[in-house]
């Protein structure tokens, strides 16, 4: 549950860890906000997240800012989950998306002093964050969304051509564009609200659909 810089050639920095937890084991998330490094702890394994492995208690987790050297502030527990799967930056404002689970796929905004609850999309975790045509969306498995304030989240696409889950987002054109699993496919969202597909990832068609656009 470290952070690292490169120091050029095959050199790395060890920028400290995320909280002295010894059960959280990942950095999952790192984002720059206002000039500033931010990153989210937990727990990638799944298995360790959910509770299935014997004799381990996923803690909860928590969003730390860069201080500099090895020093990292932790701006409080996030929610009740025990992954920080994304963090954004959309107005002036730090969000962070959680996991299912007990964490039930819920996004916060930080305020300064603590973390707001701005609601839940649809209960699934939260995948990823951005910012794209003055508004923010999130991404959990399958569907995508626009954050409309306060609790309100309107889904813009329920899994678009069979898809069930959305790894990654980017801005393109001015248009978004996500990157998807099982077939691979790339999908980006048109000014008349239609999705259409850009390609396909991976294992071509005929063989197992096992493609993950886990990242744009």
């Amino acid at each position: 549950c470290r952070v690292f810089r490169h120091d050029g050639g095959q050199r790395w920095q060890d920028c400290g860890r995320l909280g002295d937890e010894p059960d959280t084991l990942s950095v999952m998330s790192m984002l720059v906000h206002q000039g500033r490094l931010y990153a989210g702890n937990g727990n990638w394994d799944w298995d360790k997240a959910l509770g299935n492995t014997p004799g381990f208690t996923a803690p909860k987790v928590h969003v730390f800012e860069y201080q500099g050297g090895s020093d990292w502030r932790d701006l409080g527990q996030v929610g009740e989950g025990h992954r920080v799967m994304c963090l954004g930056s959309f107005a002036g404002d730090l969000y962070a998306g959680v996991d299912a689970g007990d964490g039930g796929g819920h996004v916060y905004r930080y305020d300064g002093d603590r973390w707001v609850d701005c609601g839940a999309p649809d209960g699934r975790n939260v995948e990823g964050l951005l910012p794209s045509g003055g508004a923010l969306h999130a991404c959990t498995h399958g569907n995508i969304y626009r954050y409309e304030g306060g609790h309100r989240w309107i889904c813009l696409g329920e899994e678009p051509f069979g898809i069930t889950q959305i790894h990654s987002l980017a801005e393109v054109g001015g248009r978004l564009w996500i990157g998807t699993w099982p077939q691979g496919y790339v999908l980006r969202l048109e000014a008349s609200g239609e999705w259409v597909q850009v390609g396909r990832l991976g294992l071509p068609e005929g063989l197992l659909e096992c493609n993950e656009g886990m990242d744009l």
